[in-house]
Formats: structure tokens, sequence, C-alpha cells
């Protein structure tokens, strides 16, 4: 899609290898940073808000363990069930955290950082349309995006059913992946003003927009899922 869209619109105006690189930067190095700065505030926010929850939750890993005691000691060893939470008010503060800070402020400001960081690194890139902003932006997002999507087709590992494995790959495509190109798009329209246009903007004002339909879109998610 991408070769098609530069293919198009922009031969001969913007380095084809310049959108190659953003992508593996976001595909590598960016998801790195990403993984880095959520595993950490996961494990804050875990602490302040589930704090009341810790003895619920040791007595059922606890629980889970012991009637596993055989599976462990045979050949095949199977994953304990998912660990149960308390519905309480900490609780869902919890997940309102890990929606618009873990998830949508930590991307975000990684997509922001790696596109603005990048245009100002690269002196070559001369990016004259609006349009060619928007490009250079959604570049670095479908990197970290392909890499989130392929973490979460496989989390269940290898003894995966194909149904479920096809059914999250539909998923992530239509519904994650357009919504990471459409928060890209609201940065790149920001950076344009800035840029571009010499708009006075705030990386704040840039990012308010992203966080908040990301996080949204992660919390409404979350909080149907609390319920299931």
């Amino acid at each position: 899609i991408l070769f098609w869209m530069w293919n198009k619109e922009y031969k001969g105006v913007m380095d084809f290898e310049l959108l190659n690189r953003l992508y593996f930067v976001g595909f590598v190095p960016g998801v790195v940073i990403v993984l880095l700065l959520e595993t950490a505030l996961t494990v804050l926010f875990s602490v302040v808000c589930l704090s009341d929850q810790l003895d619920f939750l040791k007595h059922q890993w606890e629980s889970s363990t012991l009637s596993q005691g055989d599976s462990f000691a045979s050949d095949s060893i199977s994953v304990p069930p998912g660990l149960a939470f308390k519905r309480t008010i900490g609780y869902f503060v919890f997940l309102f955290l890990m929606a618009f800070v873990v998830a949508a402020l930590v991307e975000e400001t990684v997509k922001y950082f790696i596109a603005s960081r990048g245009k100002n690194s690269n002196s070559s890139c001369n990016l004259v349309r609006v349009q060619m902003w928007l490009l250079y932006v959604v570049t670095p997002t479908l990197g970290l995006s392909t890499m989130e999507n392929v973490g979460f087709v496989f989390r269940g590992g290898i003894e995966q059913q194909l149904s479920e494995v096809v059914v999250e790959v539909i998923e992530r495509v239509v519904v994650s992946t357009p919504m990471h190109c459409m928060t890209a798009l609201l940065i790149g329209f920001g950076l344009a003003k800035r840029e571009f246009y010499h708009q006075k903007i705030s990386t704040f004002k840039i990012l308010a927009l992203p966080v908040f339909f990301h996080g949204t879109f992660d919390f409404v998610i979350f909080v149907i899922l609390s319920f299931n």
C-alpha cells in the first residue's frame, strides 16, 4: 500500500528509501521503546490501583498452580487459566490508566517523536505537500502496528486453533490498524500545520486528539472485556 501511494503520487519528489527506514524504525526500535515504557507503567499502575486485590490474586495463582501439579510433572505443560479481578473502583481506574496512559499516550508520543525527530535529522527530506506529511507519519505507524499485530496474533502460542488466529488477524486488520492510522493522520495534520504552514502549535495540542481517540477506543474495549 505504501509503495502504491508513493508510486502514484510522490515518485520523484519523495525518497522511497526514506519511507522504508521510517517503517523499520517503527517496526523495531519503536516497538522496543513502547514495550519498555508500557511494561514499566503497567507494573506501576498495578501496584497503585490493584494493591487491595493482591491477596485475592495470590490465592487464585496458588490454587491454579496446585491444580496443575500433575500437568507440570508430565511431558505436556498446560497454561494456567487467566486470573480474575474484582471489579472495584481501583480496577476501573487501572483500566482507564492502561487505555489512556499506557497504550494511548505512550504509543502516540512515540509516533510523534519518530516523525518529528526523523524529519529534523534528515536535511534531504523535503516535504513540500501536506499529504507528504501524512504519509511520513503513517509510515512508521504501520511498522509499529505490524509488530503489535504479530504479537497479538501469536500471544496464545502454537496451541492456538487456526480459526482463532484468522479471527484475530481480521480484527486487527479491520479495526486496530485503521485506528492507528487515523491517529497518525491527526498527528500528521498537526505537524503539517506547524512545519508547513508555520503555525504555533504545541506538542500537547498535536497529541491531544490522537491520545483521546486512541484512549477512548481502548478503554471501551477493556470495559467490555472486563464483563465477559
